[in-house]
């Protein structure tokens, strides 16, 4: 093989390899990782890193060693992000890269399987269309994001819904076209409606619904824009290290998708039923009146449990539910934070069903002493009282019949 051609393998391989590393930091980051999970994930990475320096030694022995590759005594390894980054320039380099690291939603031909046990506006569309309107939100954050440099720190907090908002909007516009129009038939004759300035007529509910699901979002902001560091579980973490670069593609992702939802959820109830819409957006299997029309239910029927019970529950144990991607997957996880205010103001069946979940946490520990009190009590007398009666009568019996076979006549 010629020199290019090991260059080429070489450079082929080892791209592959620091994309896997950077998977498995990703999982080495996660705190929901047991014990045995580390280890696994530790020694996945070494093995990686064996793998990158055999590549080196074998394909150009010439080649300096790549340190993201080669093992470390101490077993750390930089954050996924920094390790592609060097020099004087590094931090700014970051802050540079981040919002396309990580809102790259789209930018691949994977298909995000929904694994969160709950269905998604999303769900309906095709996989080309789905990953077009990932990436027309993705491009329209990062376009945010750029208007946003010179907004003071406070703005960011006070003007959070506004911002969504018009990453909504802008979003949608970007999916659409400004100008696209669809032909809706009534009792009153046909009318062209433009697509989004239809759905802008649901802007308050849309708004409503992005506060409640894209949280922490001004703190997202000042991350990216002001390279500040974050808050995680009421611990403090510099900007760039691995907790916080983990944690912010979290609330990166949760807030492509769940914006590309909200693009969705008023197209949906206004235009749904037309055919247009089913050949140019639907999924194959979705494009019976029967299938839209459960698929709709479905939704209405998320959308209440998510009023009246998940969100309450999700308040009272101080955590936002996040949609994040895992292994070309949706799935949901959890992060904690204070509620006091929201839990305040529940009223109604959120509101018993937070008292509810407090009266069975009171409740559960005198329950579960009472429970092995009485199972205790009940072996008791199953083996001291009624055990020892039964073998006393077994052994009586026993005694009958052996008295019985001694005095039995004999021939």
């Amino acid at each position: 093989m010629t020199k290019r051609g090991n260059e080429y393998w070489r450079r082929f391989g080892r791209e592959q390899i620091n994309r896997e590393i950077s998977r498995v930091e990703l999982c080495l980051a996660s705190s929901d990782l047991t014990l045995i999970d580390r280890l696994f994930w530790q020694g996945r990475r070494r093995e990686l890193r064996v793998a990158g320096w055999l590549i080196d030694q074998t394909l150009n022995p010439t080649v300096a060693e790549d340190r993201s590759l080669v093992w470390a005594p101490n077993d750390q390894a930089l954050p996924p992000v920094l390790n592609q980054l060097s020099g004087e320039n590094a931090v700014g380099s970051l802050a540079e890269s981040a919002p396309e690291r990580l809102f790259a939603l789209g930018q691949d031909d994977r298909v995000l399987a929904n694994l969160t046990g709950q269905p998604l506006e999303i769900d309906i569309l095709k996989p080309v269309k789905c990953r077009q309107l990932l990436l027309a939100v993705s491009t329209q954050i990062q376009a945010t994001l750029a208007d946003l440099r010179s907004m003071p720190a406070e703005q960011l907090v006070a003007n959070q819904a506004e911002i969504l908002l018009d990453i909504w909007q802008g979003s949608a516009s970007r999916f659409f076209g400004r100008y696209y129009t669809l032909t809706v038939s009534s009792t009153l004759g046909d009318s062209t409606l433009e697509v989004v300035g239809t759905i802008n007529l649901d802007r308050l509910a849309v708004g409503q619904r992005l506060i409640e699901r894209v949280p922490s979002s001004s703190d997202l902001w000042q991350y990216l824009l002001r390279q500040s560091d974050i808050t995680i579980d009421n611990q403090l973490y510099a900007y760039g290290s691995v907790p916080a670069t983990e944690y912010v593609k979290n609330l990166a992702t949760n807030a492509t998708l769940q914006i590309a939802n909200a693009v969705l959820y008023p197209f949906l109830n206004r235009f749904g039923e037309l055919e247009v819409v089913k050949e140019q957006f639907y999924r194959p299997q979705m494009l019976a009146t029967r299938d839209i029309a459960r698929f709709r239910n479905h939704l209405s029927w998320r959308y209440y449990l998510e009023r009246q019970y998940y969100q309450p529950v999700a308040i009272f144990e101080s955590r936002y539910p996040l949609l994040v991607c895992s292994s070309g997957s949706i799935e949901y996880r959890s992060i904690y934070a204070p509620r006091r205010q929201e839990l305040a103001k529940l009223r109604g069946i959120p509101w018993l069903v937070t008292m509810a979940l407090e009266f069975r946490d009171a409740v559960t520990p005198f329950a579960t002493g009472a429970t092995t009190f009485v199972g205790n009590v009940v072996v008791y007398v199953l083996t001291e009282i009624v055990g020892r009666g039964l073998g006393l009568i077994g052994k009586g019996i026993l005694q009958g019949l052996g008295q019985a076979w001694q005095e039995r006549p004999r021939s």
